[in-house]
């Protein structure tokens, strides 16, 4: 199948384009600057002619600008972008579905997911919830299939290095306590291998419309992420049992297990084990980081 994967260049987006490359699609992926085999594209502007020639039967969109900005002015900016972007994905005639990246925050900060009644609190969570309401009327209209993901919080090999397991294996590595805000906070973790699977079973989709969640189905406490790193790394846990303040909202995957015959198949520790093997610390230092800590 030949894939357009906008926002290649971007932490999911390679996870995707590796996923599309491995189950042999032919793919075409677009960034900003373009180079490494991508075409420069910015989000919003028209597409150019290699866009154009290459025919795409679907569209996945991964982008988003500004990460991890999202103030009212550039969450304002980014729904006009991407109304912009699927207005260009309707004219390529070549297309019969797009496979948008939406957000658990479109659910605010309710305890259970609706994916009839999104509910969000905040300007992201907003932006996403006005995307999604938009372009499904624009798919309509187009006679253009749809598929949006509500994606919770996604980790993996590439990951923003401010972001809460990246900032907690490199404290740890440095010797130094994680600083995490609230060890009692619960969060459904989903390894981004996990989630580009499911992007590729998108392509094979039948249904015209679909709103699904992609997360592992479980709450984890951040002390609990914590733990799995120090255990991973070689480094005894804290043994302080914190329970988490919230249920927390955790992914529906049922339904999306239904509709794609797709499952989450990574836990936390081995998706944060194949982290550390992946970054730059190389296997030697960790080995040693690993006698160091157990004094031998």
């Amino acid at each position: 199948m030949r894939v357009l994967v906008i926002g290649a260049s971007g932490f999911l987006g390679r996870h995707v384009k590796a996923a599309l490359h491995a189950h042999g699609h032919l793919v075409l992926g677009t960034s900003r600057t373009g180079g490494n085999g991508l075409v420069a594209h910015e989000l919003g502007g028209p597409f150019p002619v290699e866009v154009c020639k290459f025919n795409p039967d679907v569209v996945l969109n991964l982008a988003w600008e500004g990460i991890p900005d999202f103030t009212l002015e550039r969450c304002r900016r980014n729904v006009e972008l991407q109304m912009e972007l699927v207005e260009s994905v309707i004219g390529l005639d070549s297309v019969r579905r797009l496979v948008m990246a939406g957000s658990c925050r479109e659910y605010g900060d309710a305890a259970s997911t609706d994916r009839l009644q999104p509910a969000p609190v905040d300007e992201f969570g907003r932006a996403k919830d006005e995307v999604h309401r938009r372009t499904a009327e624009y798919c309509h209209s187009a006679g253009l299939d749809l598929t949006w993901f509500r994606i919770f919080y996604v980790f993996g090999p590439g990951q923003r290095a401010g972001s809460l397991i990246p900032s907690v294996i490199d404290r740890i590595v440095a010797g130094s306590e994680p600083e995490v805000r609230d060890p009692r906070a619960t969060h459904d973790f989903i390894d981004a291998s996990d989630v580009a699977a499911a992007f590729v079973c998108a392509l094979d989709s039948t249904g015209a419309y679909e709103v699904l969640d992609l997360g592992s189905g479980r709450l984890t406490t951040v002390r609990e992420v914590v733990d799995v790193v120090l255990s991973v790394l070689g480094r005894p846990r804290t043994g302080e049992v914190v329970i988490s303040s919230l249920d927390g909202l955790r992914a529906d995957i049922g339904y999306t297990e239904d509709v794609l015959g797709w499952s989450p198949v990574i836990d936390l520790a081995d998706g944060i084990r194949a982290m550390i093997k992946e970054s730059d610390l190389g296997v030697e230092r960790l080995e040693q980081i690993g006698r160091e800590w157990r004094g031998t």
